[in-house]
């Protein structure tokens, strides 16, 4: 999987890594992948130092727990956009302020084991809030014995207004139930 953080999101990982005494004990408190029954075999950090670039991260995971049968189910957002909706009102009069613009990348590339097939992918989408406020892709494909899904976030727009609340709020949580979308992998049978 590799990560990229530009702008304040880059400053906030930043910030989040340098606060823990050794890159193992960032990885522990901040990857849920360690809490899945994954297990992380490499994390490399570009550009920790250099503020002036995107700051990179490329986690390489195994599981061998995620078997269920002949299948294999596998959520590969390990690092959401949004782990809960925080918009959980019906309506809004005040504005939605994010103080920001955010930029987030997510590439998460799949070796197929051996005896297994592709099942089901999760769906690409593209989804746009008006006035190019903001959008949400999702780009999954599969080539050969190996999957990728490609996840770009980017929010320009930092203040919504209480009428656009309920665009913001319906936004986010397609973002979130975009995220739960699992890989399915079937064994093949000889």
């Amino acid at each position: 999987m590799s990560y990229r953080f530009t702008d304040y999101a880059g400053v906030k990982q930043r910030k989040s890594y340098f606060e823990y005494k050794d890159e193992k004990e960032f990885i522990s408190k901040n990857w849920e992948a360690e809490k899945n029954g994954f297990k992380i075999n490499s994390f490399e950090a570009k550009d920790l130092q250099d503020v002036n670039k995107p700051l990179s991260f490329k986690v390489n995971i195994t599981t061998e727990d995620k078997l269920t049968g002949d299948m294999i189910y596998l959520e590969p957002f390990f690092d959401k956009v949004f782990t809960e909706n925080p918009f959980t009102q019906e309506n809004r009069k005040f504005p939605a302020d994010f103080a920001y613009p955010e930029q987030a990348s997510y590439i998460f590339s799949l070796q197929i084991p051996a005896d297994y097939k592709v099942e089901e992918l999760p769906k690409s989408e593209k989804l746009v809030l008006p006035e190019g406020a903001g959008s949400f892709s999702l780009m999954a494909s599969q080539q050969d014995n190996k999957i990728q899904l490609v996840c770009n976030y980017t929010r320009s727009k930092t203040l919504f207004i209480g009428e656009e609340y309920p665009i913001l709020k319906e936004f986010v949580g397609r973002i979130i139930a975009k995220q739960k979308e699992q890989i399915v992998l079937k064994k093949v049978t000889k």
